[in-house]
């Protein structure tokens, strides 16, 4: 974890490259969803936490599939990351909710179907 003095401090410099490996900030999503899949492969809870958040909200060029996220969010649980168990309950109230008001899912701007 890197406090937010080190962030400010690194920024203040302009300098854009991570303080612990030094490889430069990402510009492209494509670049951050490749790093991100790096860091999942390797077993970093965040990153697998991370991918399972863009496979719920269907970011970064992900498809929406909510079985995925929650999977990809019981892994990071596993691993130790506590802000997964979190996800999980809050990405079953959402599904329990629409499925007892579907009509809701318009309004959410949530696409709800049976593969879900």
């Amino acid at each position: 974890m890197i406090c937010s003095g080190c962030t400010v401090a690194v920024r203040k410099r302009d300098n854009d490259k991570c303080p612990f490996c030094r490889t430069p900030t990402p510009t492209s999503k494509e670049e951050i969803n490749e790093r991100e899949k790096k860091r999942m492969e390797a077993g970093d809870a965040i990153a697998i936490h991370n991918i399972g958040y863009y496979y719920a909200k269907g970011l970064n060029g992900f498809p929406q599939n909510w079985g995925k996220a929650i999977e990809l969010f019981h892994r990071a649980a596993e691993l130790g990351y506590t802000r997964s168990y979190g996800a999980i309950g809050l990405l079953f109230f959402i599904i329990s909710y629409l499925v007892y008001h579907p009509r809701n899912s318009v309004l959410l701007g949530l696409h709800l179907s049976r593969s879900h």
